[in-house]
């Protein structure tokens, strides 16, 4: 089976993520900081574009995480209700 096929939701909204940034950025070590700035040259509609598709990926992130969480039980009550 290929990577790509075990990925969960998270790992993929990761990796959409990341490529957008790196496009933004390419030459930022730490891929985990914020969006970056529009890059000079860039187009502001390219970059509005970016942004959108970053935010999301990152709000399917959130949601498949929380979805995850939801589904562990401790002690036959949610996670999440106790959070």
């Amino acid at each position: 089976m290929a990577r790509r096929q075990r990925e969960t939701k998270e790992d993929r909204a990761t990796r959409a993520m990341l490529k957008i940034v790196r496009r933004l950025n390419p030459d930022d070590p730490n891929r985990c900081n914020d969006l970056p700035e529009k890059p000079k040259g860039m187009q502001w509609s390219t970059y509005d574009r970016l942004v959108e598709r970053y935010e999301a990926h990152s709000e399917r992130w959130g949601l498949a995480i929380l979805r995850r969480l939801g589904r562990r039980t401790h002690g036959g009550s949610s996670v999440a209700t106790q959070l």
